[in-house]
């Protein structure tokens, strides 16, 4: 399955340039993080498992940031638990069964970043009906609509919160989507985020960047 996420990943580094994404394992990752992550971790008395989470993805950001060249620092986590990004870095960490995955780039290129990864898993409509918004339209081929919308919605809410600091409910968001694995999302905010979604084996992969107000 990494061949299958390097795949994906790398097809959507070339749609968005600049952007870095890193992924990694779940395990053996504790050692790597600094004093003031782990400072972060035992205050908020994570879980054994939402622990290996937070150290998996604080790897991947490491990993995203040395391959963009900016200087590694510690990824410390705000209010809502969101990634506080060294200075002049946006970025986005994203968990699903044993991967985790970072996408990171300079802050002068976007405003924000929000990832997302899910499983393409079958789910019920009663599932969708709780996603899916009047305006929604969405193309990609995979085998469960609810989850590739949910994936979209996901990185776009992560996307987006840096800038509103709002969390909206699925339905309150609008996601159209096109052939080609693009889609543009909006929510009640106004905040319009253009993303790409893409799927191979059992993954699925959403990323969405907020633009500067001038590009």
């Amino acid at each position: 399955m990494r061949a299958e996420l390097d795949s994906l990943t790398d097809a959507i580094t070339k749609r968005l340039p600049g952007l870095v994404v890193s992924h990694t394992s779940l395990s053996n990752r504790l050692e790597f993080l600094f004093r003031a992550e782990l400072e972060v971790a035992h205050a908020r008395a994570m879980t054994p498992l939402r622990l290996a989470q937070f150290a998996a993805g604080r790897h991947c950001a490491r990993d995203a940031i040395a391959e963009l060249g900016a200087e590694i620092s510690p990824v410390l986590a705000g209010p809502e638990g969101e990634p506080l990004w060294p200075a002049g870095l946006v970025g986005s960490i994203s968990h699903k069964g044993e991967t985790a995955l970072a996408a990171i780039a300079q802050a002068e290129l976007y405003r924000s970043v929000g990832i997302d990864l899910e499983l393409d898993e079958i789910s019920d409509d009663g599932w969708l009906t709780e996603v899916m918004a009047p305006g929604d339209r969405f193309m990609t081929p995979v085998r469960s609509l609810a989850t590739a919308l949910l994936s979209a919605k996901e990185s776009y809410y992560k996307a987006q919160f840096p800038v509103t600091r709002e969390s909206p409910y699925w339905p309150d968001v609008c996601v159209q989507s096109a052939q080609d694995g693009t889609f543009r999302g909006i929510g009640p905010c106004g905040v319009v985020a253009n993303g790409v979604q893409l799927a191979t084996g059992p993954w699925i992969v959403s990323v969405c960047i907020v633009r500067h107000a001038h590009v």
